[in-house]
């Protein structure tokens, strides 16, 4: 079996309700397209795939767009936030959604 024929798990956290389009795997290459709709107003957010930020694209219609390739290995997408009208101190880490 070649190493495109097989799926890798995406592990969302306890997340997975809120990416429109979630499966539990994915090929290892192929092309991942999610919806992440749960926006708060005066929130960042900010998503990263085994820890690499990823550059999402917002549509007021959908929401994020989070695309990427999947890797030939289990992953774990994550989001996280922070409230954007809050003051935080230098050192201060966003709050982490996993």
């Amino acid at each position: 079996m070649s190493l495109f024929g097989k799926k890798f798990k995406l592990d969302y956290g306890y997340q997975r309700d809120l990416y429109k389009r979630a499966k539990d795997g994915y090929r290892a290459g192929s092309h991942v397209k999610l919806y992440y709709c749960a926006v708060g107003t005066d929130t960042d957010y900010s998503f990263y795939l085994n820890d690499q930020r990823l550059n999402p694209l917002y549509s007021d219609r959908h929401g994020y767009i989070i695309k990427f390739k999947m890797p030939d290995h289990d992953s774990k997408l994550q989001c996280r936030s922070v409230n954007s009208m809050f003051y935080m101190e230098n050192g201060q880490k966003e709050n982490e959604n996993i």
